[in-house]
């Protein structure tokens, strides 16, 4: 008995949730009548509708696959298509007779849809001339895999109709093809078995000289059409929709990391990838899921769940999934359009366990079904109030599980059958998970959008998933968020992305020791130069390193030890070199402070570091700050002292320590050593090949990062080191610089170097620039095009990242060809003895594509933060602490940067957002360099930078904006972002601005952002029709949503309107102007005001006089 029952749990859990409802519907019908039942809704029966009428009304779904059509006319994303490889002896006459007895037993493929004056409604023809297409191909030389995505791609005609097809494709006197293709508007998945099963059952008796004798079915599609629409206005329909309501309620959009911007609409345009689980492997999952007394269907959509939340880390998110609708015992047999969509919302728990999740999804399910009568269609309506065409509704990624051997569901005599792909090359959401039976095991067909996905983010998908499979099927009490997404090799080849390859480096040596070995080798070559001209004042590398050394002696005789901490407050120049050299032939640690910072900054940094002494310019007021001692250019020594102070530096010894912004309000501390900085210069000098002919300038503030590495590079290998005379950042001074002194390298911030391109009227005056380096901060190529498409600009461009705490540089892009370049620029590779890991927030591996925290770790992370041991320790995370290390066996620490990044399909890494610093507009993650980059590609916006605020609680997006003319109003801006972005990334309101905000790095600084008047976000009160057009729009837009008012500035989606509104809609305006207007139309721009002037320009250009050329000029403006 317990095998018998055993059999019985396995068959079960095959099952999908559409056939286990059919079943348990059978076995209800099967029970006693004394059984007591509670009414159904299902129980009501359907009856005849009157064929006298015309026409019918559709059912919701139908309403919204037509709606679809409407938006984009003859697109194949909604053709079920099918293809059947026939070997053997096929009748062909005789299969074309079995299709037109089917096609005569359905109404539903004699049914085509017509607009009207009510909207749209289905007409079913009687009589239909209709044969099946055959084309011989034996004589061809076809590619049989693109004539079959041809015949699955050729759309449908509506309204003309037949919405059903299917062709012989002859390969030889054995060997047929057989395609079968229906619009989705009358069929289904469920439909389309009921066709194969007739078509085996007609052509068998056919076949065998019997009259075929199918029971003629009941009722027709129409009539179940107009049997909803009675049903739906039951009051147990209200309690479903009520439960809905409060089950989807605040469900956030799906965020997975997306290789391609979203565009403002969505195309269809998809393709697939297929991967086979393997006989082993999905036995196991079948029993694991027998173990726990679920259906496979549970299984897997709980295993695309856990993989969702692995590439998105949302726990809270939807995904569809389709259920037969077929509830009433009438609509078994009949072809159709009966299947409804359930949303199954996730709640993932990452700490709790698959087995745990697997039991909450069954239950989710049970009750979706439960409560399966409610169109989904109507559900949308009910709680989509802000329709958004750049992605579906609700839920943006589907799931569908088909049981049974496809190849069981044709069967005709004296032929062998095999079902083979028939691909449409579309995809109605972001992503689709179809899972299928075949004979090796789970087939997982993931079908995907091209337009945001690439091919390669989604084969390493698939991969992730069947590595999921395996993970569960070992350990089932797993949690979700430590589950497997890569076997050793994945992992290994994921990890090596976030590798440079290791180079022997100056790790072992002291920074002043590399100097000294410089200035040995070329004591007479100038190392240093301030200014030009006349005015240049320079120093030799022997000058610049006994004058060094006399300084040393003097900080010795002072007191100042080994491991000291000493202040060095100067602008860019040669005193700055000399101190800071002095500073580390003494052994002692030097602090940048930058001389335009407060006191009150300057102070803090000299008490918190206990500074020994202070290094200064001579006009620097240091006698205002409590600190040991001080000492300027006037106190130094002047005569110069050739021998080299000794000293026993360990690699690890503390360099300098660089005061950065802290959370906590006060400034951190960064440690760099010796060995972090010779490993940085070692490659920055190799890998880029600064040799003794280059000069080196330097205009950045002392107390950045980037400004170290470029003090210190050009003295290692025998370059020169130039600076400005002015203390001041003067954009033209520098221009004069580089022309003056023949400037071949330069790094600075991208915001430093803007105002060089933008006052340079000559770019010749920059033409000696070879190397450009750029860091700190995104760059907007924009800023940068008429420099990089002058014919003068020989410069290598190359992005640079890292952080404070990691010596600078820890990746870096270098633009190959700058006038050519699009898009954002990644952050491109490691640099050397660098590793770059992308963890999700419960540390795990982040697979290729999903966005992460950027971890660091290798010869450029730092000692930690000066006198903050707590913050060190959450930030420099011991390697062995990471469960994959297990594998990976990396050493030493890992720094947590904070930043969100990815590692694209190309294996660059790519800056995301800031950790702390994410935005979210209705349920999406938003990165504003995108919209900010959209703004300044408009017509006279010089500079953009958007941030968000709350008001009332709800966050908003202001776009501050830089230009020399005056601003347009906030409409303007709106409808020229809409044609580029979805509409939740366009900002609300437009504020001007003189200069964008800089902190003292050269960073765009957006606490520094004015304040701005939020009483302009307010809704716009109500403005009257101004002309005749706008008045007959509202008397339109009055009658259609049933409002008193419609104010010419109204959004018609916020007043209530819906898609199948909106076409009624456009119906009347063409009725009232003689205008057709494509839907589109409102949803590009939905308000009374935005329409008026469509159409009056339109009927301005109808009454214009054209010829051939003008109509094509007019056609493309509409």
């Amino acid at each position: 008995m317990s095998n018998a029952k055993e059999a019985l749990a396995a068959k079960l859990s095959k099952l999908s949730p559409a056939q286990r409802e059919a079943l348990l519907k059978k076995l209800k019908q099967g029970k006693s009548d004394k059984t007591p039942r509670t009414a159904d809704l299902r129980d009501q029966p359907i009856s005849v509708a009157d064929r006298t009428q015309a026409d019918f009304t559709l059912s919701y779904a139908q309403q919204r696959l037509w709606f679809l059509e409407q938006l984009d006319p003859g697109n194949p994303t909604y053709n079920i298509a099918a293809a059947v490889r026939i070997r053997g002896h096929l009748d062909v006459p005789l299969l074309n007779k079995t299709f037109k007895l089917i096609i005569g037993r359905h109404d539903s493929l004699r049914t085509r849809f017509v607009q009207s004056a009510d909207g749209p409604r289905q007409v079913i023809d009687e009589q239909l001339d209709w044969q099946m297409d055959i084309s011989d191909l034996r004589q061809r030389d076809n590619k049989l895999s693109n004539m079959l995505e041809l015949e699955a791609n050729q759309g449908f005609d509506l309204e003309s109709g037949p919405l059903f097809r299917a062709k012989i494709l002859t390969l030889s006197d054995s060997e047929h093809l057989l395609t079968i293709v229906m619009h989705h508007i009358i069929s289904d998945a469920w439909s389309s078995q009921i066709l194969l099963n007739e078509v085996s059952a007609i052509y068998a008796n056919l076949y065998n000289g019997v009259t075929p004798v199918l029971p003629k079915p009941d009722i027709q599609y129409v009539d179940f059409s107009e049997w909803q629409q009675r049903m739906l206005q039951q009051p147990a329909i209200e309690q479903q929709k009520t439960y809905w309501q409060k089950q989807l309620a605040d469900t956030p959009n799906l965020a997975l990391p997306l290789d391609h911007s979203r565009p403002p609409a969505i195309s269809y345009r998809g393709d697939f990838h297929r991967v086979q689980l393997g006989n082993d492997l999905s036995e196991r999952l079948q029993q694991l899921c027998q173990q726990q007394k679920t259906s496979v269907f549970n299984g897997l959509l709980s295993l695309f769940q856990v993989l969702l939340f692995r590439y998105s880390q949302q726990t809270d998110f939807c995904v569809g999934t389709p259920v037969a609708g077929r509830q009433h015992a009438d609509t078994q047999s009949l072809i159709g359009f009966f299947v409804n969509t359930l949303a199954i919302r996730a709640r993932l728990q990452p700490q709790h366990s698959f087995a745990d999740l697997l039991g909450r999804t069954a239950a989710t399910v049970l009750e979706a079904q439960t409560h399966q009568d409610v169109p989904f269609e109507q559900l949308v309506d009910s709680l989509v109030n802000d329709r958004d065409t750049s992605h579906s509704p609700i839920f943006q990624t589907f799931f569908s599980y088909n049981p049974g051997n496809p190849d069981d569901a044709l069967k005709l005599p004296g032929v062998r059958t095999h079902f083979i792909g028939a691909d449409t090359r579309t995809a109605k959401f972001d992503l689709s998970l179809i899972v299928a039976d075949s004979s090796e095991g789970f087939s997982c067909h993931f079908e995907y959008n091209t337009d945001i996905f690439l091919a390669q983010t989604i084969e390493n998908m698939a991969l992730h998933f069947e590595a999921l499979v395996a993970s569960v099927c070992h350990n089932i009490e797993q949690p979700l968020q430590s589950l497997e997404l890569f076997n050793e090799t994945q992992q290994q080849q994921l990890v090596e992305l976030g590798q440079h390859p290791e180079f022997h480096s100056h790790a072992g040596h002291d920074i002043a020791s590399l100097f000294e070995k410089q200035a040995k080798i070329t004591p007479n070559a100038t190392a240093v130069c301030q200014g030009s001209g006349e005015q240049q004042h320079t120093l030799s590398y022997q000058s610049l390193n006994e004058s060094a050394n006399a300084l040393a002696q003097h900080l010795l005789d002072e007191g100042v030890k080994p491991g000291d901490f000493v202040g060095l407050c100067f602008s860019p120049g040669i005193h700055l070199m000399q101190a800071l050299l002095a500073t580390v032939k003494v052994g002692a640690v030097y602090v940048p402070m930058d001389p335009s910072y407060p006191l009150e900054r300057l102070q803090y940094m000299a008490t918190h570091a206990h500074m020994q002494m202070l290094l200064c310019d001579d006009g620097f007021d240091a006698a205002s700050l409590d600190i040991a001692q001080f000492s300027t250019p006037l106190r130094w020594p002047q005569a110069a002292l050739p021998n080299n102070p000794g000293r026993r530096l360990a690699a690890e010894h503390p360099l300098y320590v660089i005061y950065t912004s802290g959370s906590t309000g006060k400034p951190k501390a960064a440690m760099v050593s010796h060995a972090n900085e010779a490993n940085l210069l070692q490659w920055y000098t190799h890998e880029y090949g600064m040799q003794a002919t280059d000069r080196v300038l330097v205009f950045s503030a002392i107390g950045f990062d980037l400004t170290q590495k470029n003090l210190l590079a050009p003295l290692i290998c025998g370059a020169q080191l130039h600076f400005s005379d002015s203390p001041w950042y003067e954009p033209d001074a520098l221009i004069h610089l580089i022309k003056a002194n023949g400037i071949t390298w330069t790094n600075c911030a991208p915001s430093a170097f803007y105002p060089l391109v933008s006052s340079c009227t000559d770019f010749n005056q920059l033409a000696s620039l070879r190397q450009l380096f750029l860091g700190g901060e995104a760059i907007q190529w924009d800023n940068l095009y008429a420099w990089v498409h002058n014919p003068d600009c020989q410069a290598r461009i190359i992005n640079m990242y890292g952080p404070t705490e990691c010596t600078d540089i820890a990746a870096a892009y270098r633009v190959d060809d700058p006038a050519n370049h699009k898009g954002t620029v990644p952050l491109g590779s490691p640099s050397a003895n660098v590793r770059l890991i992308v963890l999700d927030e419960h540390q795990q591996l982040c697979p290729q594509g999903a966005t992460g925290e950027l971890y660091i770790g290798g010869a450029g992370v730092g000692l930690g933060y000066l006198n903050n041991a707590e913050q060190t320790e959450s930030r420099f995370i011991d390697a062995s602490h990471f469960s994959f290390n297990k594998t990976l066996q990396l050493t030493g620490k890992l720094y947590r940067t904070g930043d969100r990044v990815r590692i694209n399909a190309d294996g660059l890494f790519e800056f995301v957002e800031r950790a702390d610093d994410q935005l979210k507009i209705r349920g999406f993650r938003i990165e504003l360099g995108e919209i900010e980059t959209a703004l300044r590609g408009l017509a006279d916006i010089d500079d953009a930078v958007v941030c968000k605020r709350d008001i009332s609680g709800q966050p908003q997006l202001i776009a501050f904006l830089q230009s020399n003319k005056a601003l347009a109003d906030a409409h303007f801006y709106k409808r020229l972002l809409t044609q580029q972005l979805p509409d939740y990334m366009v900002p609300v309101v437009y504020f001007p601005i003189d200069s964008i905000p800089l902190s003292a790095n050269g960073k765009i600084d957006r606490k520094q952002l004015p304040a701005v008047d939020l009483n302009q976000l307010r809704p716009s009160d109500y403005i009257a029709p101004r002309n005749p057009i706008e008045a007959d729009l509202a008397l339109i837009w009055q009658n259609l949503l049933g409002i008193e008012k419609a104010g010419v500035r109204d959004n018609f989606f916020e007043l209530g309107g819906h898609s199948l509104l909106a076409t009624q809609m456009l119906l009347r305006i063409r009725d009232s102007f003689d205008i057709e207007l494509p839907l589109r139309t409102l949803f590009e721009v939905n308000t009374i005001e935005a329409l008026a002037e469509i159409i009056a320009a339109t009927a301005q250009m109808d009454d214009s006089p054209s010829d051939d050329t003008d109509e094509e000029f007019e056609e493309g403006i509409l």
